[in-house]
């Protein structure tokens, strides 16, 4: 199992997306998709809040060096008093995880860990 980064609370992202801190929930696992063909590739588990307020997640696969991570979000509780935010989320559940080309993973600082 390989531990990689997800999304990090409390930290704005390069595109100005947010995530306040503690705002997301998940189940026990949650699906890996390529977006591409919309396979499932594997499931996300011992999904954790880290220390950093970096949300991370064990995954059985070895993810190519050319993809991140992104997060599939619903349930979303958003903060729209904030302009200088494209998104500003308070509340909302992990439903997924894409794997995406590397530096398009939304809702993921540049220097998240990813593995």
């Amino acid at each position: 199992m390989t531990r990689v980064g997800l999304v990090i609370e409390g930290v704005e992202s390069s595109d100005g997306r947010w995530v306040a801190p503690g705002a997301l929930v998940w189940d026990a696992e949650v699906p890996l998709f390529n977006p591409a063909t919309q396979e499932l590739v594997g499931l996300v588990r011992d999904i954790r809040r880290e220390d950093d307020g970096s949300i991370t997640g064990e995954v059985a696969i070895k993810i190519p060096d050319e993809y991140d991570p992104s997060v599939n979000l619903g349930d979303l509780e958003l903060d729209e008093s904030r302009p200088d935010q494209i998104l500003a989320v308070l509340k909302g559940r992990i439903k997924g995880v894409a794997l995406v080309e590397k530096g398009t993973a939304i809702l993921l600082p540049p220097e998240a860990p990813n593995g």
